[in-house]
């Protein structure tokens, strides 16, 4: 039987050759670019998160093999964090549904807000850092990419 650690292991080096995948054959295959495209195409965004995949597991795959063999200790689920799970889930569900009708920076604040408040984040200069990376993606997908957000 495989250890956690070994199933946590494998997990990684999954998630590296499907990024790797994902890159490689899958992006290029689907997504279509002209020769008289600018920089930013259409599969900027997909190879950045699939080069995002790749570091991720990638390092994590590696982590694997210096992790200390410190057992963690396991934790049942308390009501509390079950139901703030269970809030957060549904807040981005709503979310889904109102950005076509409020639009995409006051439905992301508030929802943002709201999720950032269940979770009980008390530092103040992180909902400063929330609403610059709000703005900083409708400045990317707009202005950059030419990507309207509804």
């Amino acid at each position: 039987m495989a250890t956690k650690n070994q199933r946590e292991r494998y997990t990684w080096l999954v998630f590296l050759i499907g990024g790797i995948l994902l890159w490689k054959v899958i992006i290029p295959t689907q997504i279509q670019t002209s020769q008289n495209s600018t920089n930013f195409g259409p599969e900027l965004f997909p190879n950045m998160l699939a080069i995002v995949i790749i570091l991720v597991s990638g390092l994590s795959f590696i982590g694997t093999f210096i992790k200390k063999d410190a057992e963690v200790t396991k934790t049942t689920g308390e009501p509390g964090k079950i139901l703030a799970s269970i809030l957060v889930f549904a807040i981005t569900i709503v979310y889904a549904y109102i950005i076509d009708i409020i639009h995409f920076i006051p439905a992301s604040i508030i929802c943002m807000f709201l999720i950032m408040w269940i979770l009980s984040v008390r530092k103040w200069y992180l909902y400063l850092v929330m609403l610059g990376l709000i703005f900083l993606v409708k400045f990317i997908f707009e202005d950059i990419m030419y990507i309207n957000l509804p």
